[in-house]
């Protein structure tokens, strides 16, 4: 299910391999299509798959800047200038401070490139949360910024908590079949 599905830049075989097989799991359960682009849903469903592992994971909020050659597409931006998804704010998941996720860029194939990523996973510089940017190739590159002020994310993933217990119960099920 991978080839431009998911973009793993972790260098750890052993995260490669656990992020891989949860991207893969959570296809098969229908998450990926049913809640791709909900950054919310998928940021708090990666973070409670890992932290089941024994991985520490947590929600971050975030803005995100995606770039196609001269195209810009922002997530979880209030700018008038660039298209953007309606929501001001996203939300990634972060692992063991070190790995970036996000399975939430659902968004980017619906208002921007059909072809784009469904998800990404890379590195965090030790010490340093946001900003993080990464080139995918040669057209594509992808940069998230701090949105931890910004208190909406918050109220947002406490309403869809009920959504993400669902979602992990599904995932569980198909992980134990």
């Amino acid at each position: 299910m991978h080839s431009k599905a998911l973009h793993l830049s972790v260098f750890d075989d052993r995260y490669r391999t656990l992020l891989a097989g949860v991207f893969d799991a959570l296809g098969l359960a229908g998450n990926i299509h049913r809640y791709g682009n909900s950054c919310f849903v998928m940021a708090g469903l990666v973070a409670k798959i890992l932290r089941s592992a024994g991985i520490e994971s947590a929600v971050h909020a975030c803005y995100a800047a995606v770039r196609r050659d001269e195209q810009l597409l922002t997530l979880g931006f209030r700018d008038a200038n660039a298209r953007s998804d309606p929501l001001d704010g996203h939300a990634v998941c972060v692992a063991e401070q070190r790995i970036l996720v996000d399975f939430g860029l659902g968004n980017v194939r619906r208002y921007g490139w059909p072809d784009f990523w469904h998800a990404i996973a890379c590195e965090i510089q030790p010490g340093r949360t946001f900003p993080v940017s990464l080139d995918l190739n040669e057209s594509d590159s992808i940069t998230w910024f701090d949105g931890s002020k910004n208190h909406c994310v918050s109220a947002i993933m406490d309403e869809l908590r009920p959504v993400i217990e669902a979602a992990f119960v599904r995932y569980r099920e198909l992980a134990r079949a």
